[in-house]
């Protein structure tokens, strides 16, 4: 079912919609199939009819700049080589499009530098500008095929997987003197009558090559197309071989045009005409050449505009079968170009300009509106959350609105013109032309707070971005050590801490003082010692040694055998390493200070007991665990002893009366 809406003088028909609203069509003619009860609404405008005032004269600051285009081979531009002028500032597109077999590469300027790989290129004017659109050859490879239209010659050249532009050589050769090389036919386009023949690859060759025989009344007739994609050609008679007709034979050449095209004439090589006929039939007389002029057909563009009043459009007229015809739509100020429809009000396209390829008569209006299609989008990190894609009135005002996702946030709103239209959510807009409007959001930055309890240092930066992993490393000073991570509830106990971040964090490093053991130790089981534990670094330790009856205490050595202290009572400070102390006693009732013997001396070595210079000393030999493992006199200044002893640590005591000596000696 048809319907047409028909505007009153003064005003304008608009759109179709249904009982909702819901638009359906822009065309006054709205064709549809009635399936049930329907009610459909005619939207009509009044045309403004007030008289816009001239523009005003152009300042003598205003900024002009010079556009130059070029396209180079394989392809063109949009819209078109040459010079234009553009107000400094204003944005300016073009786009390249590649011919069959070729592709565009990239935009460069005038000192050949790359500007853009896109094929629509998008700038603003704030110079001169030369533009060049670069295309390529799309790679591919290409076969030379040859062979012979009779057995009167040999033909060569015949390759395959050519590159483009590679040099190929094709040869014929007569099988004897009594036959000759006519011609070759090249695609059944081009002739060539040179039996070797060299040239450039670019596209895959069929080469045929012509032979006839020497002093004989026969000869060849051969004939090509001006474009095999054009039409074809049939040469046919009687002859005595392929091509090859006698003396004054009847010869036909027949020429049958592809769709679209229509066969013109017959010409020689050079152009020059022959005839019109189709077929053309002569008697031969000598080698003859012919070529088929084929034109394609020609076809009507009607263009128009849907109403005059609101915009005109241009671009209609005849033109020639697959030529690419350019329409433009001129709409008046608050209008736009709601679409080109056919002469069956079929939508055909929405760009302005509007080029197609011809292949046919068409009818085509151009439709305008005073609505502008707004049409949001969301980039990652959200969603929109406005009203959907829709038409708005010129100068009406619209919203645009989008919903971060968690952890993002709004940055900011960009178009095909800026790339930042606002920062605003929601973002309100007078409607003045087609407008695609893309929300862009961001990471939120989320804090990281370290706090230390104890003595040690972490390294950690501030602010990180949305799920960006941090990792936090705990480092103890001399004399802590670190014990743990505790982030909200949970406790980790290594010094590396890693997490992805996905809101503010508290975190605290705790360290704890370093505790070390501290250990007294007797020489003998006949004295008792105090004070082993395990202790922090800079506490006050006291080990006390109580000797037992019938011995006494004679000092504190460490386990080297250095003598530290010879009170029974010793405090000292524990350090940041483990400390050992050996409480040496030895019976009778001696003195507890001992004698410095500087020339006294006791080692052991290879079994043996050395004592130097402790004649008269009672000596006695006691392990670590307090077993005695010798006791003896020494007799002179310089006396060694057989004492084989296990592994261990032995402390050496030498007593003569109130003079002592002592010392330590290990056996591994």
């Amino acid at each position: 079912m048809s319907v047409e809406a028909i505007a009153d003088d003064g005003w304008v028909f608009v759109r179709w919609a249904d009982a909702n609203g819901n638009q359906l069509a822009f065309g006054e003619s709205f064709v549809f199939m009635l399936k049930q009860d329907v009610a459909y609404k005619a939207y009509f405008e009044r045309i403004p009819v007030e008289v816009l005032p001239p523009p005003p004269p152009i300042p003598p600051d205003v900024c002009y700049s010079e556009l130059h285009l070029t396209a180079g081979q394989g392809g063109s531009i949009i819209p078109g080589e040459g010079m234009s002028v553009h107000q400094c500032g204003s944005l300016v597109v073009v786009q390249a499009i590649a011919d069959d077999d070729w592709h565009f590469v990239k935009w460069t300027d005038a000192n050949g530098d790359s500007l853009s790989g896109a094929t629509a290129f998008q700038f603003v004017m704030d110079q001169d500008k030369s533009i060049h659109a670069y295309f390529a050859k799309i790679q591919k490879l290409y076969n030379v095929t040859v062979s012979a239209k009779n057995a009167y010659g040999t033909v060569d050249g015949s390759k395959q997987g050519l590159e483009y532009n590679t040099m190929v050589t094709i040869k014929a050769t007569p099988v004897s003197p009594n036959h000759y090389f006519v011609n070759w036919i090249i695609n059944n386009i081009k002739i060539v009558t040179d039996s070797w023949y060299s040239f450039p690859v670019t596209e895959d060759v069929t080469a045929v090559a012509n032979f006839a025989k020497a002093g004989s009344d026969s000869y060849n007739a051969s004939a090509i197309s001006d474009n095999p994609a054009n039409g074809r050609i049939a040469v046919t008679g009687r002859g005595d071989d392929d091509n090859l007709f006698n003396k004054n034979t009847p010869v036909k050449l027949t020429a049958e045009a592809a769709e679209y095209y229509s066969f013109v004439k017959w010409t020689t090589l050079n152009g020059e005409f022959i005839s019109e006929a189709n077929p053309y039939i002569f008697a031969i007389t000598k080698n003859e050449e012919f070529k088929a002029v084929f034109k394609p057909d020609v076809f009507e563009v009607s263009v128009s505009s849907s109403n005059i009043l609101l915009g005109t459009a241009e671009g209609g007229g005849t033109y020639d079968y697959n030529t690419k015809v350019r329409l433009t739509a001129t709409p008046i100020s608050g209008y736009r170009l709601a679409g080109w429809r056919d002469g069956n009000d079929a939508f055909l396209s929405a760009e302005n300009p509007y080029v197609f390829p011809l292949k046919k008569n068409m009818t085509i209006r151009a439709v305008f509106s005073n609505g502008f299609k707004v049409k949001l989008a969301a980039a990652q990190g959200g969603k929109i959350i406005s009203a959907p894609d829709d038409f708005y009135p010129y100068g009406s005002m619209a919203k645009a609105e989008a919903e971060p996702d968690h952890g993002y946030h709004l940055d900011r709103w960009s178009s095909e013109q800026t790339n930042n239209f606002s920062v605003s959510n929601p973002c309100l807009f007078d409607v003045e032309k087609d407008l695609l409007l893309t929300a862009r959001f961001a990471k939120n930055k989320y804090k990281v707070n370290v706090t230390i309890s104890g003595n040690g240092r972490t390294d950690v930066q501030t602010e990180y971005s949305y799920e960006t992993p941090v990792k936090l490393q705990a480092s103890a000073t001399v004399g802590s050590r670190f014990s743990h991570w505790l982030a909200g509830n949970k406790v980790i106990t290594g010094s590396e801490y890693e997490f992805i971040i996905t809101k503010d964090t508290a975190v605290t490093a705790f360290f704890i003082p370093t505790e070390y053991n501290v250990t007294a130790l007797s020489n003998s089981m006949h004295g008792k010692v105090t004070g082993s534990g395990t202790y922090v670094s800079g506490t006050k330790v006291l080990f006390t040694a109580t000797a037992d009856p019938g011995y006494h205490f004679t000092g504190w050595t460490t386990a080297g055998g250095n003598l530290v202290s010879n009170r029974a009572s010793y405090s000292f400070t524990v350090r940041t390493t483990p400390t050992v102390y050996i409480a040496v006693f030895e019976d009778g009732l001696g003195s507890e200070s001992p004698l410095s013997l500087p020339e006294a001396k006791a080692y052991y070595t290879g079994g043996t007991l050395h004592l130097v210079n402790l004649e008269g000393h009672t000596v006695t030999a006691t392990a670590i665990s307090g077993q005695k493992v010798l006791q003896l006199k020494a007799n002179s200044a310089g006396e060694q002893h057989l004492l084989p002893l296990p592994a261990g640590i032995y402390i050496l005591n030498a007593a003569n009366g109130k003079d002592r000596y002592v010392t330590k000696f290990i056996i591994r």
